[in-house]
């Protein structure tokens, strides 16, 4: 069994995660990366599936692409023809637990 670890921390204004990358077999790097809120979309966003996100906050943006991210880090991948494909919305009401 494979471990992986990887660390979020919720930041002023996004999230970092850090993970380590496996360089050879005694050697790693710590990768960084910071998902964070911003009011604009940038080009990529725009022509990709976080377009569904335009409504949405910045908060919620971020919150996102860091769920994309950590996704596809472990192994959940987006397929363009996939039948499947995880998909994050903030458009349902909530409930009371």
């Amino acid at each position: 069994m494979q471990t992986w670890y990887c660390n979020i921390e919720k930041a002023q204004n996004g999230y970092i995660v850090e993970h380590f990358e496996t360089v050879d077999e005694e050697n790693f790097k710590k990768i960084s990366n910071v998902f964070e809120e911003q009011d604009v979309f940038s080009t990529v966003e725009e022509t990709d599936f976080f377009q569904e996100l335009k409504g949405c906050n910045s908060e919620q943006r971020s919150f996102a692409k860091m769920v994309y991210y950590l996704a596809e880090y472990f192994g959940i991948k987006y397929d363009k023809y996939g039948k499947t494909n995880l998909r994050i919305s903030f458009d349902k009401a909530g409930y009371k637990l």
